[in-house]
């Protein structure tokens, strides 16, 4: 199988794995994950975000490239993608029941 003809994993099933995750992480990465901002969260996106391009191997799966002044800005590059799934799962942890 050509690895460029696999799809992608959904952003909310990428998401919900990551939120199994979060349920078992320490009390103390729990409440900070569930205290901080939108804006907190996705400033963690260089070291969570690498781990969700790693784990769920996003350069593996093929994505147009809009490429302006030589950065790609498609929606399906690994990087934008990540991003996502972070603020899927920061959506999640919001919604928890107190």
């Amino acid at each position: 199988m050509n690895i460029f003809s696999k799809k992608r994993p959904s952003i909310e099933k990428m998401a919900n794995k990551l939120y199994k995750r979060y349920l078992n992480s320490s009390v103390s990465e729990r409440e900070w994950f569930k205290t901080a901002t939108l804006e907190q969260v996705t400033s963690r996106h260089a070291s969570l975000g690498t781990q969700i391009r790693n784990e769920f191997k996003l350069w593996e799966y093929y994505w147009e490239k809009n490429i302006v002044e030589g950065v790609d800005h498609s929606p399906e590059h690994p990087d934008a993608v990540s991003e996502r799934v972070i603020k899927e799962l920061w959506i999640k942890v919001q919604n928890e029941q107190a």
